[in-house]
């Protein structure tokens, strides 16, 4: 909210520096703008320490359902376990057992929940309804 009352002053200071003027009979609607927001990469790395703590084992991981593979720039082996809710519609990390990965390239309102419990690569996820910045964890 305090980005959308910073960002909402800058644009009329703007308007008067570009020597914008409102009409007797106009009113200043504001807009609410759609800033993204910082990703939670300690609430991922949670999540999925939380499912694979017990998959420490390539026997383990495929009796789970999980696949064992290299896993980030290390190429230590781990365990690849598939979420639970993947392709669900949500809005925010806290609706998906893993990441709310948003729908498209642009600032998203929506997503669909992550298809395994991966923490490596480039990721964006969801708060509230709105994007998360794209981090990159190796």
């Amino acid at each position: 909210m305090r980005k959308l009352v910073i960002l909402l002053a800058i644009a009329i200071y703007a308007a008067k520096v570009a020597g914008a003027q409102l009409k007797p009979d106009e009113v200043l609607i504001p807009v609410h703008v759609i800033v993204e927001q910082e990703p939670d990469h300690e609430l991922w790395s949670q999540k999925a320490a939380n499912a694979t703590a017990k998959l420490r084992s390539k026997k383990a991981c495929l009796s789970h359902g999980g696949t064992w593979e290299r896993m980030g720039m290390r190429g230590n082996f781990g365990c690849n376990l598939p979420t639970p809710d993947a392709g669900k519609s949500c809005t925010s990390d806290n609706d998906c057992a893993m990441i709310c990965t948003p729908v498209g390239e642009q600032i998203a309102r929506f997503g669909h929940c992550s298809p395994s419990f991966n923490v490596f690569g480039c990721l964006r996820g969801m708060k509230d309804g709105v994007s998360t910045t794209a981090i990159c964890i190796d």
